[in-house]
């Protein structure tokens, strides 16, 4: 009887769980070569926003960036070209959409004059739902190394975002650990599949007690 009730006391409460929300994040550790990003793990990447691969901590890779633990980054520029002083901009859009919150690990070189912008249609379209303007951080302190020291970002925002953008002078910003929150699958309340099958279970409970009883 006990087993039996546990067993259905379980049936109930997935019945009634609520879907809860995933996160999507990027690390770019699979990145092996310096080379453009366009469709990356499901996410749309529009614009000079390239994929590159450390020469340092043994990472085999060509561009010269120190990260703890990490061998791959997404840099906003034209690294197949010198650094220029032209102000560029990437678009990252998640067709699924994002809520509450974008978080991200930065690396900034001084003049690099960055914007961040979410908006709730796809494309850097719809309306500005956040903008971060001015991000900063202390610039590397290593003779030639263009990012070795890390900041924490994040932008909060109300409703649900389809794309961010970043803007900024070229070859003067990279980022990691991109981690995007999914919105909830489904609504709050359960669906009427899930109702029927907690009645259910209860009723099975109420027999089962019932001729326990007897």
């Amino acid at each position: 009887m006990r087993a039996t009730s546990k067993l259905l006391g379980l049936t109930l409460a997935a019945a009634l769980q609520p879907a809860v929300a995933g996160v999507v994040a990027l690390n770019f550790e699979d990145v092996t070569t310096v080379g453009k990003l366009g469709q990356y793990k499901g996410v749309t990447f529009t614009g000079p926003a390239w994929g590159v691969t450390s020469a340092l901590n043994d990472c085999d890779g060509l561009w010269l960036f120190a990260k703890t633990g990490s061998c791959g980054a997404l840099l906003l520029g034209n690294p197949g070209q010198g650094a220029t002083p032209n102000a560029l901009s990437f678009t990252i859009d998640l067709a699924g959409g994002f809520v509450n919150e974008f978080d991200f690990v930065y690396g900034i070189r001084a003049g690099s004059n960055v914007t961040v912008r979410v908006f709730d249609g796809l494309g850097g379209t719809g309306n500005a739902l956040e903008t971060l303007a001015g991000l900063t951080g202390s610039s590397c302190d290593q003779p030639g190394i263009s990012f070795c020291q890390w900041h924490n970002g994040s932008i909060k925002f109300d409703g649900t975002a389809r794309s961010v953008t970043f803007s900024g002078v070229d070859q003067r910003l990279m980022l990691d650990d991109l981690e995007f929150t999914a919105p909830t699958v489904g609504t709050p309340l359960p669906e009427p599949g899930s109702i029927a099958l907690a009645l259910g279970a209860l009723g099975a409970l109420g027999w089962a007690r019932k001729r326990a009883a007897r």
